[in-house]
């Protein structure tokens, strides 16, 4: 059962839901972050260059299709501080939000054509244990949602 809007925002006004970059309180029609730093992100538009920086990292060493990358990383940055809570601050929910609009903003280019699974960058065990959940499977199963394309994490 779908929680009302109503009971949403009186829950917010005690218990507001924040945005992890900034700290402003989100809107109700904002998910786990701001618009506003949703729009400030970094993006790479790497999924549009079959020989991107990202793709030529892994020319000789690894075979691969396809690779893309949502936001570049610097520091500091807005992008790291995002990942950090993803990471190291329970922010799982926020990976899946990030899936899902990564998965959104790709739809239409093409990218996902002839992708049958996606596999989440596994954990060490011990990694694993501490975090209770592996941020990469967050973000998959949020694209998983948007594209259908099953997640294998083993």
């Amino acid at each position: 059962m779908k929680t009302p809007p109503f009971l949403k925002d009186f829950i917010d006004l005690f218990f507001p839901r924040l945005c992890p970059v900034c700290q402003r309180a989100l809107n109700r029609n904002e998910e786990n972050i701001c618009t506003t730093c949703l729009h400030r992100l970094p993006r790479t538009g790497y999924h549009l260059d079959p020989l991107s920086p990202m793709a030529q990292l892994f020319l000789g060493k690894v075979p691969i299709e396809k690779c893309a990358a949502f936001f570049f990383f610097s520091t500091p940055s807005d992008a790291r501080q995002l990942i950090h809570h993803i990471k190291y601050h329970g922010g799982k929910q926020c990976g899946f939000t990030l899936g899902k609009i990564y998965a959104n903003e790709l739809l239409h280019s093409g990218f996902f054509d002839d992708i049958n699974a996606l596999v989440p960058v596994p954990l060490h065990p011990a990694k694993l244990r501490r975090r209770g959940y592996n941020q990469s499977e967050w973000i998959a199963r949020g694209i998983e949602q948007v594209t259908g394309i099953e997640v294998c994490t083993e």
